[in-house]
């Protein structure tokens, strides 16, 4: 080869390498998956509505949800739901109520939640 030939053969040579590694994708790997969380939400209808404003309570044992004494407590909204997040692994126990012109109703009962489970309860008044 004559030396323009040699060095247009170098240049076509390294602007081809250039233009290979410009268009290789960087492979970037898939992150962790999130492991679910242990989860209990209570869905809550009044009439086959949503109930806002109802008071839900969760224990480990029947004696303290009867004597209204619970580990975790919120308040539904406007959807009905409340949800307890990061529980641990266990049988709980819980209480449903609200008021209405100083009537009250409520509804109780017990849920077994496993590791990494996620439910919903439906407690219909």
């Amino acid at each position: 080869m004559k030396p323009n030939f040699r060095h247009a053969f170098l240049l076509l040579a390294l602007a081809t390498t250039m233009m290979a590694a410009a268009c290789k994708k960087e492979v970037i790997p898939d992150p962790e998956p999130t492991p679910p969380e242990t989860s209990i939400t209570f869905k809550v209808t009044e009439g086959g509505s949503a109930k806002s404003g109802a008071f839900v309570g969760i224990t480990l044992n029947s004696s303290d949800r009867d004597n209204g004494i619970f580990l975790r407590t919120g308040t539904t909204g406007s959807t009905g739901k409340y949800k307890f997040s990061n529980l641990t692994a266990d049988i709980y126990y819980y209480s449903v109520s609200f008021s209405v012109n100083g009537n009250t109703s409520r509804r109780s009962g017990e849920f077994e939640i496993a590791a990494e489970q996620a439910k919903t309860l439906d407690v219909t008044f």
